[in-house]
């Protein structure tokens, strides 16, 4: 039967020995401390598999270290709970690293290849035979008290806090002890990778327009018909500055329609905008009529730059209406993207000046 186990999310913090220990991690090896214990030959699949596994743990840690201390548990996590395909999330300063593990069981240190050591580190190394590991001193040795590793795989490296992990997460890579459980962050977590990989860092006003966006299009598709939408562009384009107007709807010898015409009298420049307010798909019969009107305009010698837009409160435009838009230079516009505007420019500048 196929294991359906769904991987664990941890925290480990390198908290023994991390000027060999993180070498050793670059090379595929995820470490805890209690060597002496390690030495004892501790039967792991043993106690993984008694009823009272806690109890057998709490034994052998009694019996190797004296007492049963709080640190006992993150032992007791790494060596028996963490298992292959899990998520291993390691903090180092200002940034965290993302593993997976390998394998479902530990290894001692004195399963490790003494070669694993050599050029490690500046330190000499000295392996005795019954695999503790010792570095020189000038005055004698001094035992390396690393005991378990797990073989884990590096999945993305040196993510930084401030620019990929969300509020949640942040505070939780700030834990003081060696590892904990932390699978109820799963979500924040893998965004925060994903993002990382995406080189997308997160960015408050991004991700305030992102959310509030929808909300604010739902209450203009809510709120507004044809005249209110060509009113609120109108306000928008003032709001930046702009000297907006709409023009007469049946005016004399007019080709094509603009709902609203905003001058940028610094800029020298003038934007035509067609306003569709429905939902669904808008089609190129907007983009056909604002390309019809601002032609006109543009053989006229006036040195202003002329931009055309279509603007609509539907979800997205037609195949027909983007390639007629390429042809002719139309930006389009759909809700989200302008409610994003809205928001940008400040809602309060927006205000209706009608009594």
């Amino acid at each position: 039967m196929a294991n359906t186990r769904e991987k664990t999310y941890w925290l480990h913090r390198i908290s023994h020995w991390g000027e060999i220990a993180r070498p050793l991690l670059d090379r595929g090896y995820l470490s805890i401390g209690f060597s002496s214990f390690s030495l004892e030959g501790f039967d792991l699949v043993k106690a993984a598999n008694e009823e009272n596994s806690e109890a057998v743990f709490d034994d052998a840690f009694l019996s190797v270290c004296g007492e049963k201390t709080r640190a006992r548990w993150s032992l007791w996590r790494f060596i028996l709970k963490m298992k292959k395909g899990d998520v291993v999330l390691v903090p180092g300063w200002k940034n965290f690293s993302v593993y997976e593990l390998l394998e479902d069981n530990p290894i001692h240190i004195s399963e490790i290849p003494f070669i694993e050591f050599e050029n490690l580190t500046s330190f000499s190394f000295i392996k005795k035979e019954d695999g503790r590991l010792f570095i020189k001193k000038q005055n004698g040795e001094e035992l390396v008290d690393l005991g378990y590793f797990r073989k884990a795989k590096l999945l993305a490296g040196n993510i930084s806090r401030s620019d990929y992990a969300g509020a949640k997460l942040s505070q939780r890579l700030k834990y003081q002890g060696t590892n904990t459980n932390i699978s109820d962050l799963r979500k924040d977590i893998e965004r925060a990778i994903n993002n990382f990989e995406e080189k997308r860092p997160h960015d408050i006003h991004s991700n305030l327009k992102k959310e509030v966006a929808p909300i604010i299009l739902e209450t203009l598709k809510r709120d507004l018909d044809d005249k209110k939408l060509e009113d609120l562009i109108k306000r928008y384009f003032e709001s930046l500055g702009a000297t907006a107007f709409i023009p007469p709807k049946n005016g004399k010898d007019k080709e094509g329609d603009a709902d609203v015409v905003a001058v940028f009298e610094h800029l020298k420049s003038i934007i035509y905008t067609q306003a569709k307010c429905h939902d669904g798909i808008t089609d190129d019969w907007a983009v056909e009529q604002i390309s019809n009107y601002s032609s006109g305009k543009e053989a006229m010698d006036d040195e202003y730059t002329k931009i055309r837009w279509v603007v609509s409160s539907a979800e997205g435009f037609s195949d027909k209406a983007k390639s007629l838009a390429r042809q002719n230079q139309v930006r389009l516009i759909n809700g989200i993207l302008f409610s994003e505007m809205l928001l940008d420019a400040g809602v309060s500048a927006l205000r209706s000046t009608e009594g």
